[in-house]
């Protein structure tokens, strides 16, 4: 291995796992704000649209292929939207 492979490997192991409450943020603000607006199957699309567009991107230095499921590596998003029930 090379220098920044090695490097790289080391930090994802070094990393601790934490739970991050980005997305919980996100998606529940939009359903405070828009529930009952549009339909069940609209509004979870418009709340994925608006958790891409003001997700935070992690991108480490050195990495070719980039992204994680948080804003840092092992880092696990809750997921509220796939909790939700509906009368419809």
């Amino acid at each position: 291995m090379n220098e920044r492979i090695e490097r790289l490997r080391a930090e994802s192991f070094e990393a601790e796992v934490s739970l991050d409450h980005e997305r919980a943020e996100i998606v529940t603000d939009f359903y405070r704000e828009n529930f009952g607006k549009y339909s069940v199957p609209v509004t979870r699309a418009l709340a994925f649209r608006e958790f891409c567009e003001k997700k935070s991107i992690y991108i480490g230095r050195d990495e070719l292929v980039v992204g994680e499921r948080g804003p840092f590596p092992k880092s696990v998003s809750t997921y509220p939207e796939l909790n939700c029930h509906s009368a419809e």
